[in-house]
């Protein structure tokens, strides 16, 4: 049930892609590492009144998704049949809805004969669905591969028709007119966008920029096939930090990944600059086998960091095509430390483009971020030098 790559509409999307595909050859949604839930490289917001959005990430085998929509019932994505006109007939959809708490629950495959679902009985892994009253996100893992006669093959590498509903029903009905679309996606675009550039990144020449309006932090940054390259700086005399989410929207920070920073007085003792992934909140000292051209500046008033990281391969993978949830946070002393519940934020920030599409607020369960014992055994960083 893919776009026929022949038809008309599919050699102009093909062209579009490849005029504006730049020399860089990476793609921009695959991972050599296995699949997380809640951890995505790619996003796609809709233009349905329920705001429906998906994210995912894929490796040599798998494809995972992240569908959420300010619906009460079901949300559903899948890929449209041979209908131009009606892409949902003879299509294919991953549908899930749950109730406030989670008593009722279902996320399952079908496959459309005409306008009636038939479940297909592949297997989701992963699979789960969350109610809060306000979002319904389900979220699930599964081949590529076609897992039985009903089943169907997921190929990235070809652009498809790509549908979406949403109801406020926890139950498989129909939805209504308006609350559903479709479009035309490549599931593994290149790397491309006005943040990225042709050849290698460098430092002190960036393309995009975006202030967070917190504490004067504003990072900067540019894009390459391979690497990001940073300045994160912060009206701050202390360590500033930014990352990207864990799986709760609600606490960010939980699970997430970061990049910290801090140094003394024009660069001085002590100094820090390393890259963290989190367990709940205490914050993991990474290898720092994929961060290069690191630079701290402590001017007495504003803190500077600078460092290049490799979109992949490090301790963890960086988003850049699609708005992905980033974290960002200061603290007033020169040590790895808790920050206070207002010294942090965190938005969707789309890498590849310039600028945030929203503030997703985030919200500490308390103000702890580091656990004491984390402090201590974390010190030994602070001896680490910055070019």
């Amino acid at each position: 049930r893919l776009y026929n790559p022949t038809s008309p509409t599919m050699l102009t999307v093909l062209a579009f892609l490849a005029l504006f595909a730049s020399a860089a050859d990476a793609q921009g949604c695959t991972t050599d590492r296995a699949l997380e839930t809640g951890q995505y490289l790619c996003s796609r917001q809709t233009t349905l009144p329920d705001a429906l959005r998906y994210d995912w990430a894929i490796n040599g085998s798998h494809i995972t998704f992240e569908i959420s929509a300010s619906a009460a019932g079901y949300v559903g994505l899948g890929f449209g049949g041979p209908n131009a006109a009606n892409p949902m007939i003879d299509g294919t959809a991953w549908i899930g809805f749950c109730s406030v708490g989670g008593a009722i629950m279902d996320v399952q495959e079908y496959r459309f004969d005409g306008r009636q679902p038939i479940a297909t009985n592949a297997i989701l892994t992963d699979a789960t669905c969350i109610d809060d009253g306000i979002t319904t996100t389900v979220r699930f893992t599964r081949t590529l591969a076609a897992q039985n006669a009903a089943s169907f093959a997921i190929t990235p590498d070809v652009p498809m028709t790509m549908i979406w509903a949403t109801s406020d029903t926890d139950m498989l009905a129909a939805h209504a007119p308006n609350d559903r679309g479709a479009n035309t996606v490549d599931l593994d675009p290149p790397i491309t966008g006005p943040c990225v550039v042709d050849g290698n990144v460098v430092q002190g020449s960036y393309l995009c920029s975006f202030d967070t309006g917190l504490n004067g932090i504003v990072f900067q940054w540019a894009v390459s096939a391979t690497q990001i390259a940073f300045q994160v700086s912060a009206t701050v005399v202390g360590y500033v930090a930014i990352g990207f989410s864990g799986p709760q929207a609600a606490n960010p920070m939980l699970n997430g990944q970061s990049i910290l920073g801090f140094c003394g007085p024009n660069g001085g003792a002590p100094t820090l600059l390393e890259d963290f992934v989190f367990a709940g909140r205490t914050p993991q000292a990474g290898l720092n086998q994929s961060i290069s051209n690191t630079f701290c500046f402590d001017d007495g008033t504003t803190t500077t960091v600078q460092f290049t990281i490799n979109l992949r391969g490090g301790d963890f993978d960086i988003p850049i095509l699609g708005t992905q949830t980033m974290i960002w946070a200061t603290s007033g002393i020169d040590m790895l430390a808790q920050h206070a519940v207002a010294d942090r934020g965190a938005g969707r920030v789309d890498l590849s483009a310039d600028g945030m599409i929203e503030d997703d607020g985030g919200d500490d369960d308390d103000d702890v971020c580091f656990s004491g014992s984390s402090m201590l055994a974390l010190k030994r960083g602070e001896k680490k030098a910055i070019k």
